[in-house]
């Protein structure tokens, strides 16, 4: 009978450590959701609530990164301006330890500053290395071509 008690808190104990850890690990691939969600809402507030307050940011388009969340949020801001119906399509996302590949596509209509390009559409592949820490992005890696933009 005492081994019966024994092996029932020892199961008991194994499954509360279990859940604890599983509570604690956030989960990525809604992390993920959640965000292009917020992107496509052009819902800043809620994008700049998912990156660390010491986040950093890459882009093709940047010859830095952008550091912090002020810096991140002026891009938001900048890119929702310039490109109001801008939105995202996720097409495969792999998660791995802490870090999720997306690989999407943006769609959107080009700002009218160069007469080439004004009012054209475009329909731009991408892929994206985010790293996430406690639930919050720290680093989103960004690749494109940029010859696709002009």
């Amino acid at each position: 009978m005492k081994l019966k008690a024994i092996a029932a808190i020892l199961l008991f104990s194994l499954t509360a450590t279990s859940t604890q850890a599983e509570t604690k690990t956030p989960d990525l691939a809604k992390l993920v959701e959640q965000y292009f969600t917020a992107f496509n809402k052009h819902d800043v507030a809620a994008i700049m609530n998912m990156y660390a307050t010491d986040a950093t940011m890459e882009h093709p388009e940047s010859k830095t990164p952008a550091k912090g969340q002020a810096a991140i949020h002026k891009h938001y801001e900048e890119m929702f301006a310039m490109i109001p119906d801008v939105k995202d399509h996720v097409k495969t996302t792999i998660i791995q330890g802490n870090k999720a590949a997306i690989e999407f596509t943006s769609r959107g209509t080009l700002p009218g500053e160069k007469p080439r390009a004004k009012g054209k559409s475009f329909d731009l592949p991408i892929a994206a290395i985010v790293e996430f820490k406690d639930g919050k992005i720290v680093r989103d890696a960004t690749y494109y071509d940029t010859a696709a933009t002009k």
